[in-house]
């Protein structure tokens, strides 16, 4: 029973990186021509919390599935950095242009 529960979680993570890395598409795909990467785009902060979630999960009780995870998130990378700033500091505009 503990193993079904495990690759059952397993099999949620792999759905939810897979989720991420369409999420990661969603910015290079033109929605007029495919329009679904851009529900997993809308979704993208969510995406991101549950993968983060799961590498902290799985550093407890299994450290090797946690690289999918984490690769998943190194893969985007660029993409977090455009959505969050981490340092330094914001430019504030004098106008609406």
């Amino acid at each position: 029973m503990r193993k079904i529960i495990k690759y059952l979680i397993l099999t949620i993570n792999i759905l939810l990186a897979f989720s991420l890395g369409i999420s990661y598409l969603s910015m290079l795909v033109d929605p007029g021509k495919l329009w679904w990467p851009s529900l997993f785009g809308l979704a993208y902060v969510y995406l991101l919390v549950l993968n983060i979630g799961f590498v902290v999960f799985w550093l407890f009780f299994h450290r090797l599935f946690a690289l999918l995870s984490l690769l998943v998130l190194l893969l985007g990378w660029n993409v977090h950095m455009q959505n969050f700033q981490l340092s330094g500091s914001s430019a504030e505009q004098k106008g609406i242009k």
